[in-house]
């Protein structure tokens, strides 16, 4: 399983190995709106996500 934090909600994804931007779609989040923090750092949605790891979603806002 995979632990996912978005939104102030814990979800817990039955997955093994999954790409994050597979991940994120699956959840209907859009990579391009979001940072994704796994161990306090940033990741790409190109990282492979295994079986225990935890992330957290936040979402961004841009102002022009």
């Amino acid at each position: 399983m995979i632990k996912v934090i978005f939104r102030d909600r814990i979800f817990e994804v039955d997955e093994r190995r999954v790409k994050l931007e597979r991940l994120l779609l699956n959840l209907h989040i859009n990579p391009e709106d979001v940072v994704v923090l796994k161990d306090g750092k940033p990741i790409t949605e190109d990282k492979w996500l295994m079986d225990g790891d935890e992330i957290k979603i936040h979402e961004v806002v841009s102002r022009g």
